[in-house]
Formats: structure tokens, sequence, C-alpha cells
């Protein structure tokens, strides 16, 4: 490959995806490894602004929101488990969006909307985004069956109970189930983003590792997610009025690729 600092996200994902780099045992890995993390660093601005061998500035990206525009651009967009649609209100508020190729879903019904996701839902379909209620994130493929999607999103899963099911967190469950049920639903390069509390906790609750493995995906990232870069978003829980935005500091948001496009 081509210097890594000048490749696109497009040779960065097939390079990391790819066994031989995934199980390289070559000395030189390691700082190949690093020179991809720093990619990510400098594309979705995670480091400070540099200099470059002249002195000159060389600025990360000038919005935190940079990955979700440009993978949202790539064409239809699904939004799941939306609560109460700020997410997707925030997205479609940005200016290089093409709302009309936004699909934005909840799992609850119509009537049990909050107030405030009935006016965002209100604000979203006349902005020529869609709206549907009373889906279901693990069952996908049911609601979807002839439609493709660049890009499915989902903000701060939930599983509705905390009771473990055959020895295993309900939310590992709740993430294994939706990616293999969404795996029929991605284009041939789609892309899955999963935002999630950063803490060892909730690691070890989702096992995203785990999850991709068993549904078969490769993870891309994770990258850091900050929500006070999306304006008016403010996270509540589906099953209740908690948010995970006042709880906590820290978020990353998983980017899935499913294996046999790498």
């Amino acid at each position: 490959m081509k210097d890594l600092m000048t490749a696109n996200e497009h040779e960065i994902g097939r390079l990391i995806s790819s066994s031989a780099y995934q199980n390289s045992t070559h000395p030189d890995h390691k700082a190949i490894h690093q020179k991809v993390r720093d990619w990510f660093a400098f594309q979705y601005g995670r480091q400070p602004i540099q200099t470059d061998a002249t002195g000159r500035m060389i600025a990360p990206s000038a919005r935190k929101t940079s990955f979700f525009i440009s993978q949202i651009q790539q064409g239809k967009t699904l939004f799941v488990g939306e609560g109460n649609l700020s997410f997707a209100l925030s997205i479609a508020k940005i200016p290089e969006i093409n709302t009309s190729s936004l699909i934005v879903t909840t799992y609850e019904k119509t009537s049990d909307l909050s107030e405030e996701a009935q006016q965002n839902s209100e604000t979203l379909k006349q902005s020529a985004a869609s709206v549907i209620n009373e889906i279901d994130a693990t069952k996908l493929d049911r609601y979807f069956p002839y439609q493709k999607f660049d890009t499915i999103i989902f903000q701060f899963p939930n599983a509705e109970s905390g009771e473990p099911e055959y020895g295993r967190n309900p939310n590992y469950i709740l993430i294994r189930d939706f990616l293999k049920r969404a795996a029929c639903c991605l284009t041939s390069n789609g892309k899955i983003l999963i935002t999630a509390v950063d803490s060892p906790h909730y690691q070890g609750a989702f096992q995203f590792e785990e999850a991709a493995e068993k549904a078969g995906y490769s993870i891309l990232g994770p990258y850091l997610f900050d929500p006070e870069s999306f304006l008016g978003y403010s996270h509540t829980n589906t099953n209740d009025d908690d948010s995970a935005l006042e709880k906590h500091d820290e978020f990353k948001t998983w980017i899935f690729e499913l294996k046999n496009n790498a």
C-alpha cells in the first residue's frame, strides 16, 4: 500500500480487515499498526494539531462529525433504536446530508413516543426523512427484506432486561442478534456504526469483538464519540428516562463491516 497517511478510508478498511494483517507476526507489524492508529486519529480529530517538516500546521478534521458525514453521504442510511430521535435529527440538520436518504426507526409504538420524540419525528418528516415506529433492531430482515443500506446506525443499544440469557449478558445477545439480522440489509461496502459508553463494564457487557466474530464482521476502529458535536442530541434509553450521556463522560463508536466485503 502507498503511504498510509495518504490512503483513503476504503484502502485502510481493506488492510485492517485482511487476514494477513490480523494474523501477521512480522517484526514490522507493530509499527504498521501504529501508523493505522495514527491514520484514524488524524482523519477523525483525535490528535492535537501537528506541524510538518517546514513548521507548517497540520490540522486534524475540522469537525468531529466528519466520519458520520462522510459515511452517511455514501447513500441510504438506517437509524435503529432512536428513542427520542434527537440523534437522527442532529444528523439531518447537517447541510451536507441528503435527508431523503435517511430512514429513522424507533422500537416504541407511535402512541408510546414522548412529546419530544413526536416533535422530532414531525421535524424529520418535514425535512424529507422517513420515520417508522415499532421496529425491532434484531429483526431487521423482516422489516426490510428488499432494501439495502450503506450505513446502519445504533446509538447506545440497551437490552430490555438485565437478566442473563443462557449465561450471557442480554446486551451481548442484543448486539450479536442485531448484527446477524442486519447483514442482509447492508450494501456490498456497507457499514454498521454502534456507539456505546467506553468503560470496562460496558465492554464486558457488549463484548463487541466476540459478537462481531459470531455474526461474521470485522471491526474498524473504534473511535472516540463526542456527543457535543451533534447539535441538539439528548440521548434517552428506550426502556426508561435515563441517559448514558448524563451518567458517563467517555464514549466510542464501533464500526462493523462484513468479512466477505473485505
